[in-house]
């Protein structure tokens, strides 16, 4: 009886602390979401990349672009890398697009942070 009540207080401060109901979703639908968080990431990604290309000088805008591109090749590696335990799965496209999601926020941040100094005039060219 004991177990059970404090089963139901743990239980309870959980549902408490959740600022919205928690709602099964179906896998199809999990996957769903983290693609599109996945899209959502990139488009930040994009707007912050755009934004900083135009400030910096011909060969570190050029340096930036490689690295750029090299990037890309690794985000998808680490994705595939991440999820490949259930390559074929239903989870496999959760997995994916979640690592995806994480590495581009990442992404966006490292060059916002490159953005906001070279607006804060640390970088010297």
């Amino acid at each position: 009886m004991r177990t059970l009540a404090l089963l139901a207080l743990v239980l309870s401060s959980l549902l408490l602390a959740c600022p919205t109901p928690v709602l099964a979703q179906s896998q199809q639908e999990m996957n769903r979401e983290a693609e599109d968080g996945f899209r959502r990431a990139d488009v930040e990604l994009n707007r912050v990349y755009q934004e900083l290309l135009p400030r910096l000088p011909g060969p570190v805008r050029e340096k930036l672009i490689d690295a750029q591109l090299a990037w890309i090749r690794f985000r998808d590696a680490e994705a595939e890398a991440r999820a490949w335990e259930f390559e074929g799965g239903t989870m496999y496209p959760f997995l994916y697009y979640s690592s995806l999601e994480d590495t581009t926020r990442q992404r966006s941040e490292d060059l916002r942070i490159w953005l906001e100094s070279l607006s804060a005039g640390s970088e010297s060219f």
